[in-house]
């Protein structure tokens, strides 16, 4: 093959020659800078498929990591770097999540992993409560993080928030099972098993 030789790009170490006064230059930078604004959503998608993969996990940190580079304010890539810091059971998942929160304080996810970073790593089922609780306020219809926050008011045998937070909203969900096993074990320990039935 022959190489193609372009006009002009006559010194490929001038970059003020290539990139501002020619035409090839103008154009390259052009492309460049409309293809520059999407690269953070791109590399948050890679990330997201690398974490799909079987040992992914670290080819996604990377691809975040990068998204971040471009821009430092994306918050779901912040995100998705504390979600796979708290599958690898990483301290620092504690840490990302509250940049989340400083970037964007109505980002619900983000406090729902904050109450499992509490649960999980911490066994600090309080402030695990607290979080979940702040989630569920954004979020009200999560059958599972309703669930979750059940389980740790059974963890701390808060019996009486339990029902307060299951007992209406399985009355109005019949189909969301999740939460029944939690308050019946809530009803069995107040010894109101009438509710149970109810």
């Amino acid at each position: 093959p022959t190489p193609i030789y372009i006009p002009a790009v006559k010194d490929l170490a001038d970059d003020i020659k290539t990139t501002e006064s020619t035409p090839f230059g103008r154009i390259l930078g052009i492309l460049l800078t409309a293809v520059e604004a999407k690269l953070p959503e791109a590399q948050n998608g890679m990330g997201l498929v690398f974490m799909k993969r079987t040992r992914g996990l670290y080819a996604a940190i990377g691809r975040f990591q990068e998204a971040l580079r471009w821009d430092p304010r994306y918050v779901e890539a912040r995100y998705h770097l504390a979600e796979i810091r708290l599958k690898m059971e990483e301290y620092d998942a504690r840490r990302e999540a509250e940049k989340v929160i400083a970037l964007d304080p109505t980002f619900a996810p983000v406090y729902r992993l904050m109450g499992e970073w509490y649960e999980e790593q911490q066994e600090d089922y309080e402030t695990a409560a607290l979080w979940y609780t702040r989630y569920l306020s954004l979020k009200p219809d999560d059958p599972e993080a309703r669930a979750r926050l059940g389980k740790v008011y059974l963890k701390v045998r808060d019996f009486e928030r339990i029902t307060q937070l299951l007992m209406d909203y399985a009355q109005q969900h019949p189909g969301e099972v999740q939460a029944l096993p939690i308050l019946a074990q809530a009803c069995f320990e107040m010894k109101r098993l009438d509710w149970a039935l109810t």
